[in-house]
């Protein structure tokens, strides 16, 4: 109900791609404007970039990122962070390298996270899922999840600095991503099953549903799917509490609001779990987009756009030029109606693999 309620005021895109993928590659193109996956795999901030927080600096803008997203500072993927004016990293999120103790992870935690099937004590997967065990073993009530907090800090630096002229506040919040770990009132929302029965995973394995390691019940998957559902749901309740923190501080009139995702997920897809082991079809690469901005009159778009787009049109609503070198096109001609058409095509894929290409249609 909440992005509703933010679609019903934006522009909503109805034909935004992807482009390099995943994680880190399309934070790249969100913040430097480059296109990267035909001719580099994950990795970090190049020399030559001229990322947006730095841009924004440099033209006296005050910048932040709040995050739980623990890629950005892991080894091979530095620079994203450090030109902020300031950052704030909640920790634990996923298999984040935080916590090493309790040496032996609660039984009912792991039990959650562990397919028995597929994860080995001597495989990666159930290293990084006893790094995750490990990370919550203190998680009790919701606002001990990764969301409730970065929305909460959110909410807290935009009380404390929207009275900057100009500010730039930069959420990524690494929810809605497995391992699909959610708390009540979230996880019987959509499910009849006993969220701690130990058959059932909240952290399925990537692949064919009904093949090798991936293979799933029925059951198995609807359950993955209720428990995506309820993550879903609790991003949005959370997003809900940030629109009504611009209007209790009276800034729809004066601030831009971009709300997009890297990628999608598989729930049984094309007979498919996850993001990374297949082609990737629309349910991967089709990604959501809405921007509101003040001087914005469309209410909808079919105009072809894709993730490096971001970078010129977070940089165009701050009211800074680029300098012509990035793979990046503004999108505020389009939210302003001063234009219908954007791209011809749109090229998107993971380094390595498949190179994809698309008019639209």
């Amino acid at each position: 109900p909440n992005l509703d309620q933010f679609a019903d005021r934006a522009t909503v895109f109805e034909t935004h791609y992807a482009g390099s993928l995943p994680c880190m590659p399309a934070r790249r193109e969100w913040l430097t404007g480059t296109k990267e996956f035909l001719w580099r795999p994950w990795g970090p901030i190049e020399p030559f970039d001229a990322p947006v927080p730095e841009v924004a600096r440099d033209h006296g803008v005050l910048s932040t990122l709040i995050t739980d997203h623990f890629h950005y500072f892991q080894h091979g993927s530095h620079g994203y962070y450090e030109d902020f004016n300031g950052f704030e990293f909640i920790r634990g999120n996923e298999y984040d390298a935080w916590r090493t103790a309790p040496r032996s992870p609660d039984s009912g935690t792991l039990n959650k996270l562990l397919d028995r099937r597929t994860d080995p004590p001597e495989s990666v997967q159930y290293l990084n899922r006893t790094a995750y065990a490990r990370n919550t073993v203190d998680f009790d009530g919701e606002m001990d999840y990764f969301t409730p907090k970065v929305f909460s800090r959110t909410m807290e630096w935009i009380r404390k600095n929207n009275e900057w002229d100009q500010w730039l506040c930069y959420v990524d919040n690494f929810d809605v991503h497995e391992p699909f770990d959610i708390p009540e009132p979230y996880a019987s929302m959509y499910t009849g099953e006993d969220p701690d029965d130990p058959e059932l995973t909240v952290w399925p394995y990537y692949g064919p549903v009904d093949e090798g390691q991936s293979q799933l019940s029925n059951r198995e998957l609807e359950f993955i799917r209720s428990q995506f559902a309820g993550s879903v749901t609790m991003v949005d309740e959370w997003f809900g509490r940030l629109l009504d923190t611009l209007s209790e501080a009276e800034l729809w009139d004066e601030t831009m609001v971009v709300v997009t995702s890297d990628h999608g997920f598989a729930l049984g897809d094309h007979e498919k779990v996850g993001k990374n082991e297949f082609l990737p079809f629309d349910v991967i690469a089709k990604t959501p987009l809405f921007v509101w901005h003040p001087d914005g009159t469309r209410e909808r778009t079919d105009a072809l756009t894709t993730a490096v787009d971001l970078y010129a049109t977070l940089l165009d609503g701050l009211g800074i030029e680029t300098d012509g070198r990035r793979h990046s096109q503004s999108l505020l001609p389009l939210v302003e109606g001063a234009q219908d058409a954007h791209r011809d095509h749109v090229v998107y894929g993971y380094w390595g693999s498949s190179i994809n290409v698309t008019d639209g249609e």
